[in-house]
């Protein structure tokens, strides 16, 4: 086999075992879940928690029940948290290239391509600082949306 079939191989072994390991979790049913749904009987139902020790970090027990399960308090806090300290990643690293970018275009005397590069590799740079930016504040804004159960009062007005 010549390289370029071996790297689609890889790719497309890759591409399936993400594939296996997001269905696995879709198709996984909690069978305490399913039984109530099948019975109908909602008032038993207990939102599971995530076990802690005392040694580690993150929600105690009774903070989950507070929050409303295991569930609700992943997404409340440990999912924002790790998608900030991802886009905090994103961001050094760009700003790790336009360092890199910034060396190349001062290091590169005359050699036109080089140049070029180096230009495309800072404004890529720039580019991608930006995004992490506003996905930073698009994500600590959403996070900190309070959304309410409320339902539409209809008031009778008087003509």
């Amino acid at each position: 086999m010549n390289k370029k079939a071996i790297k689609k191989l890889a790719a497309l072994t890759k591409i399936t075992i993400i594939l296996a390991i997001l269905l696995s979790g879709y198709l996984t049913v909690n069978t305490a879940l399913a039984e109530t749904v099948q019975s109908g009987d909602y008032t038993n139902f207990k939102p599971s928690y995530v076990p802690k020790p005392e040694t580690l970090p993150g929600p105690s027990t009774s903070q989950q029940e507070n929050e409303g399960g295991g569930l609700k308090a992943l997404t409340n806090t440990l999912l924002p948290r790790l998608a900030i300290m991802m886009i905090g990643t994103v961001g050094g690293v760009s700003l790790i290239f336009l360092i890199v970018g910034a060396v190349r275009f001062a290091t590169m005397y005359g050699n036109d391509d080089a140049i070029d590069k180096a230009k495309k590799q800072i404004i890529y740079a720039i580019v991608g600082f930006l995004i992490s930016l506003l996905s930073y504040t698009i994500i600590t804004t959403v996070v900190n949306l309070k959304f309410q159960n409320n339902q539409t009062k209809q008031v009778e007005t008087q003509p």
